[in-house]
């Protein structure tokens, strides 16, 4: 049985609605007590010939917003064109799961998660599996 897992944390990438895909990176905050910025992140798993993916969302402060988990196989004889979304709320300082996948592992994946939370739209990208 073959197992491995990585956790890839991916900063948010807020857009300002004028700005288009002009952004800046966020960072998270120090260990000053002060609340850490929103980010995305992805939990990628791999066991028994599947990949599991996990979508994250970190919320800095308490916030709702809507979500879009995308996930496209690059390549290959087979086809992937899964999405997934919807609406959450997450308190302050909370890692919130807003959606999981299992897909086989022998294929490559562009991974993409959407938030929009707070006033601001966050974007994270990601490639996982063969070829990534």
């Amino acid at each position: 049985m073959s197992k491995s897992k990585a956790h890839l944390m991916l900063l948010a990438v807020p857009f300002a609605l004028s700005l288009g895909a002009a952004g800046y990176a966020a960072g998270l905050s120090g260990g000053d007590g002060a609340t850490a910025a929103p980010a995305c992140a992805v939990d990628a798993e791999t066991a028994n010939g599947a990949l599991s993916l996990e979508a994250l969302f970190l919320a800095g402060d308490a916030t709702d917003g809507l979500y879009e988990f995308t996930v496209k196989s690059i390549g290959g004889a087979n086809r992937t064109d899964i999405r997934q979304g919807g609406g959450f709320n997450a308190r302050a300082d909370e890692s919130v799961v807003l959606g999981k996948l299992v897909l086989g592992r022998d294929a490559a994946y562009e991974v993409t998660l959407k938030v929009r939370a707070g006033g601001e739209i966050y974007e994270c990208r990601q490639r996982f599996g063969q070829s990534a």
